[in-house]
């Protein structure tokens, strides 16, 4: 059947969901060869890490945006619409363009029996052609799951940006730090420059080892570039520049070392491929947005943050964030996770709060009231509530707030993003969300 409206083509898109997570790359480079491989037309900066990895990627959007150049971003998961996900030169993709890309990519899958391609394959191919078709340049592109075996490593990247290892999705990427960090390697390509926040030693050896198999240069935090704070703002020094004064668009001193690979990253490519000025450099790392991390908004008189921080390395983040970059005199979660996640080490988190909300995002991996009581106690007089929806959640939170008190909604992106369409009084197309 045919698919003509949007609302048609996300419900379709959405339904490849069926699929699951299949990594492997024989899919997409039989998709993408087949659309006379839009990729190699590309010049790329390739970006894997368990955090981080959107807002390095927004970073460095920013620094090319504010250059005058087209740079492509393709980011996931979205926060309140799909078309989030691929942007260009800071605007989303139409969704006229997604209906007809869409249609143009179905009927080839079906033609060449690729119909149980996966969501991820199907939207990587579809990125890469409107990146293609745009003249998108440069193209900055986040890895979905891991990094050697996901749909994006197809390319041969400029150059490779590793921003953080953590234990998540342990059953597709391995058991222990230093299992995930080989999978992150896997888009370090030969002969192209990397880029590596790791400090902690397995591993960063596991990247160090990577780098020197492939010939590749490699530029480490704290040891060739670092960001340190003075004054209430940032001095960044590189291996060939210095950048005093710097205030990131992003809230939190963890922006700080997602910004300080951003600019190392393009210092790299400033010489023969892009032109910048340093003050090119500056004011995109100080103009950028990201939505949904440590954004700050007013909704009925209430100051309200947004962070989708999903993870027991996230929550740590959120936490110091919540410590040392906002004042307030009492604080209220409003939390929706997943599953598969660490339910009890959000727990610490959870402590710092007068009182905590939970509710059930509209996913299916989504944990409910039984999966969070096995961690803590729903009770009043501790102040540990269930709702079931984030408009519950919100009402029950806004009723509570006090003068100088702060809302945090965190939990995971999909919880940020029902309450971005619910402050922002917009509606999806399709409620549904998908991870990768």
């Amino acid at each position: 059947m045919a698919i003509t409206t949007y609302r048609e083509t996300i419900d379709w898109l959405y339904g490849l969901q069926v699929f699951g997570i299949k990594l492997g790359l024989a899919n997409i480079q039989r998709l993408l060869e087949l659309l006379d491989n839009p990729h190699t037309k590309l010049r790329c900066i390739h970006i894997a890490g368990t955090n981080g990895k959107g807002s390095t990627a927004a970073f460095l959007h920013s620094i090319y945006c504010r250059a005058g150049y087209r740079p492509g971003l393709y980011t996931s998961p979205h926060l309140v619409d799909f078309t989030e996900r691929i942007v260009v030169g800071g605007r989303p993709i139409q969704r006229g363009y997604v209906c007809e890309l869409v249609s143009r990519i179905q009927r080839m899958c079906r033609r060449n029996d690729l119909e149980h391609i996966t969501f991820f394959e199907f939207t990587t191919a579809l990125a890469f052609v409107y990146f293609a078709q745009e003249k998108a340049d440069p193209v900055i592109l986040e890895t979905g799951l891991g990094g050697r075996l996901d749909a994006t490593n197809v390319v041969d990247p400029l150059l490779s940006i590793i921003t953080s290892i953590g234990r998540e999705h342990t059953m597709h990427l391995g058991s222990t730090l230093k299992h995930i960090a080989r999978e992150k390697a896997g888009i370090i390509k030969p002969g192209r420059p990397c880029v590596s926040a790791l400090t902690r030693s397995g591993p960063r050896e596991c990247i160090r080892r990577a780098c020197m198999q492939n010939g590749s240069a490699l530029f480490e935090y704290g040891h060739d570039f670092t960001i340190r704070r003075h004054n209430g703002a940032y001095d960044y020094v590189g291996p060939a520049s210095r950048y005093d004064g710097l205030r990131p668009g992003l809230v939190g001193r963890h922006q700080a070392k997602n910004a300080a690979l951003a600019i190392t990253a393009a210092e790299l490519l400033r010489s023969g491929l892009f032109s910048l000025s340093d003050m090119d450099i500056a004011e995109g790392v100080n103009c950028c947005v990201w939505p949904g991390r440590l954004e700050t908004i007013r909704h009925a008189g209430c100051r309200i943050v947004l962070d989708g921080a999903h993870n027991a390395a996230a929550w740590q983040v959120l936490a110091h964030a919540l410590q040392h970059d906002f004042d307030y005199r009492r604080l209220i979660l409003i939390i929706g996770i997943m599953r598969d996640k660490d339910i009890a080490s959000l727990q610490r988190l959870a402590a710092r709060a007068h009182l905590c909300i939970y509710f059930k995002p509209r996913m299916k991996r989504a944990a409910g009231r039984r999966e969070i009581e096995k961690y803590t106690v729903f009770s009043e007089k501790k102040r540990v509530l269930w709702c079931e929806t984030i408009a519950q959640s919100l009402a029950t939170a806004i009723a509570e707030t006090g003068h100088g008190d702060l809302i945090c909604i965190t939990g995971s992106l999909f919880a940020v993003g029902e309450a971005r369409e619910l402050l922002s009084g917009r509606t999806t197309v399709q409620g549904r969300r998908i991870g990768l």
